[in-house]
C-alpha cells in the first residue's frame, strides 16, 4: 500500500489524516480484510486482534506463522520498472 502526499497539495494535514485512517488496523480489519476480503495492507499482527475468528481463518488462513515463514515479497521493483518504462515509451 503507498500513499503519497504531494509537495503543494493543498491541505497536507487532510492527506496525513486520512492515510492515518486508512492505515489504521481497524480500517484493514473491517475494510479491506472482512468486507474486501483482500490482504491488509500492513502488518497482520496488527490487523488480527481487530477480526473475529472466523474471519481471519477464512481469509488469512495462512498467517499463522511469522511473516518470514509464510509470506513471499512481490517483486516490487521489476513491477514498478515495468511501469515507469510503460510511461516512458513515446505514445505509452
Amino acid at each position: 500500500m503507498y500513499y503519497v502526499i504531494p509537495a503543494k497539495a493543498a491541505n497536507p494535514q487532510l492527506a496525513r489524516d486520512f492515510i492515518a485512517l486508512a492505515t489504521s488496523p481497524e480500517v484493514q480489519a473491517q475494510g479491506i480484510v472482512k468486507q474486501f476480503n483482500w490482504y491488509p495492507g500492513i502488518d497482520a499482527g496488527q490487523v488480527k486482534p481487530k477480526l473475529d475468528a472466523a474471519t481471519w481463518q477464512s481469509c488469512l488462513p495462512n498467517l499463522a506463522g511469522s511473516a518470514g515463514e509464510v509470506w513471499q515479497k512481490l517483486p516490487i521493483a521489476p513491477y514498478f520498472d515495468d511501469i515507469k518504462e510503460g510511461y516512458e515509451k513515446p505514445g505509452g
